[in-house]
């Protein structure tokens, strides 16, 4: 989901493809959705993208190495996979590669699987869009669609690396929503939808968030808005 790289994920949108995504890539974290989709589609490749320099990385390599304890529900659904499975902090990156591929290889059978981690360093990025933004920055939240990412990036008409996008389906969602609140910096929540008749369901799912997020306080430092795309 990080900022840094929309522009690059744009290059996998096309009308055969579905892109998820949160916080480290946790497959474990959206294993509803994976399961949703693989039980309505036919896939024949699914890959995992990993990056380098990851903040939800930073936060599991604080809990394990620092001593900086996550609140319990982010050790859940983030951190605790990682237990015993990472001996030094550096090789947090690559072993969240390798750990998802292997998840996901468990998870959907018989479909070819396929992992890649990206250089953050090589994607190009102006130094002036790397430094950290005084007026923080946007999360985008929509439900998956196929070649539906170029579309949602544009039609949001956010600035170029000032936005993290987390796509699936239901609650597992909201453990990624406090870690982007809470950690990086998100000062707005767009809820994306794709017609009026999501209005309803969206409207829920906010006031859910505004509820749940009490650490982040959400409801006194944060906006949550909706946008419906047609």
């Amino acid at each position: 989901m990080d900022r840094r790289l929309p522009e690059k994920i744009k290059e996998y949108d096309n009308v055969d493809t579905v892109i998820i995504s949160n916080a480290g890539a946790n497959v474990f974290g959206l294993k509803h959705t994976i399961g949703q989709l693989v039980q309505e589609n036919k896939f024949t490749e699914i890959r995992v993208i990993t990056h380098d320099n990851c903040g939800a990385m930073k936060l599991v390599t604080q809990h394990l190495f620092e001593m900086k304890r996550t609140p319990s529900n982010i050790y859940v659904h983030l951190v605790r996979q990682f237990e015993n499975k990472v001996h030094k902090a550096v090789e947090m990156d690559s072993v969240n590669e390798r750990l998802e591929k292997e998840r996901i290889e468990v998870m959907v059978k018989g479909v070819k699987v396929q992992s890649e981690m990206i250089k953050i360093h090589s994607l190009g990025i102006p130094k002036d869009m790397m430094e950290q933004r005084k007026e923080g920055y946007h999360l985008i939240v929509s439900k998956p669609v196929f070649g539906g990412y170029k579309r949602l990036l544009e039609q949001t008409k956010l600035k170029r690396y000032s936005s993290y996008v987390i796509l699936g389906y239901g609650d597992e969602l909201i453990n990624d929503i406090e870690i982007a609140v809470s950690e990086l910096g998100v000062t707005d929540i767009y809820f994306v939808i794709q017609n009026e008749n999501e209005k309803r369901i969206t409207e829920k799912y906010r006031d859910f968030v505004k509820i749940s997020i009490r650490r982040a306080e959400i409801n006194n430092r944060r906006e949550v808005k909706t946008l419906v795309v047609q």
